[in-house]
C-alpha cells in the first residue's frame, strides 16, 4: 500500500501542476494611448477593421464601445473595447471553455487579447493624419 502511495502522490502533483500551466492571470487592455489625432470614427473603424482581421466578431453597442466575441473551436471570448479619440481599452467579459476561475483564464486567451491590441495599433498608425 505504501509503494502504491508513492507512486500516485507524484502522478497527481505532476497532474496539477499540468492543469494549472495552462492558465494565467488575466490581462485586460486598459487605457491604451492613441499618440496622435485622430476623429473618434476613424478610430471605431481601426478597432472593426482589427477585429475582423483576427478573427472577432464586432458590433458597435453604441459610439465609444464594441462588443466583440471570439469563436475558436469548443472555446469562446467575449471582450468590451471601449474607446474614445485619446485611449482604448479591451475587457474581459466571459468566455466558455477557457478555464476562467478566480482571475485567472486560459493562456491563450491573453495571446489573442494581445495580437488584437496588435492589430489595433497597427491600424490606428495607418489611420494617422499624413
Amino acid at each position: 500500500m505504501k509503494n502504491t502511495f508513492k507512486v500516485v502522490t507524484p502522478f497527481l502533483l505532476l497532474l496539477t501542476l499540468i492543469a494549472c500551466i495552462r492558465t494565467e492571470p488575466l490581462r485586460n487592455i486598459e487605457n491604451q494611448a492613441i499618440n496622435f489625432d485622430l476623429p473618434m470614427r476613424d478610430v471605431e473603424t481601426a478597432i472593426l477593421k482589427a477585429g475582423l482581421e483576427s478573427g472577432w466578431e464586432m458590433m458597435v453597442a453604441k459610439p465609444g464601445l464594441i462588443h466583440a466575441t471570439l469563436n475558436l473551436r469548443a472555446h469562446k471570448a467575449l471582450v468590451d473595447i471601449s474607446y474614445n479619440d485619446k485611449t482604448y481599452s479591451i475587457i474581459y467579459k466571459n468566455s466558455v471553455n477557457l478555464l476562467y476561475e478566480d482571475g485567472q483564464i486560459h493562456k491563450h486567451y491573453n495571446v489573442w487579447v494581445a495580437a488584437l491590441d496588435q492589430r489595433i495599433q497597427v491600424n490606428l498608425i495607418e489611420a494617422r493624419p499624413k
